[in-house]
């Protein structure tokens, strides 16, 4: 996020993973990286979303320049595919 432009943030408390994810999609969209990582982190949480969450966020990371974490997060979720 830059300086101090004003944003609407969803506030949502004993969401579903699938909320989480939704709203992740959605910040992400907007391009509130911190925001999208956030919930797709809270969506991860959930082993039936980890995979696909641990994706998007891995393809946040490349936009953000951290390939290193992104490559982790692809790993990670590629064992949780496995796993399933």
């Amino acid at each position: 996020p830059t300086g101090d432009a004003p944003r609407a943030r969803a506030e949502v408390s004993g969401a579903d993973a699938g909320t989480h994810f939704d709203l992740g999609t959605a910040y992400h969209g907007m391009g509130l990286a911190d925001d999208a990582l956030r919930e797709f982190a809270s969506a991860a949480q959930d082993p039936a979303w980890k995979a696909r969450s641990l994706v998007m966020t891995a393809q946040i990371r490349v936009g953000l320049g951290q390939i290193d974490q992104a490559v982790a997060d692809l790993r990670e979720a590629v064992q949780s595919a496995q796993t399933k």
